[in-house]
């Protein structure tokens, strides 16, 4: 698996599409879209918009952990 980047960059969206385009074209690569999941959460991220707070944390966890475990 590949987990999309949230970071307040330049290459941030260079960088997640191409962690996608990697994905597409090889079958036994997965996409964890943090980027869309934060989206509109500022709440997850600490004022830098990179590291995660107390409630980021573990929405982050749950995420990588249903993406590899499943629901």
């Amino acid at each position: 698996y590949f987990v999309t980047t949230r970071v307040p960059q330049p290459w941030q969206d260079a960088t997640n599409d191409s962690l996608r385009k990697f994905a597409a074209t090889h079958h036994n690569v997965g996409i964890i879209d943090w980027h869309g999941l934060s989206n509109g959460h500022s709440e997850y991220l600490t004022d830098d918009g990179v590291h995660l707070t107390p409630i980021g944390g573990p929405q982050y966890a749950k995420m990588i952990r249903l993406a590899v475990c499943g629901g």
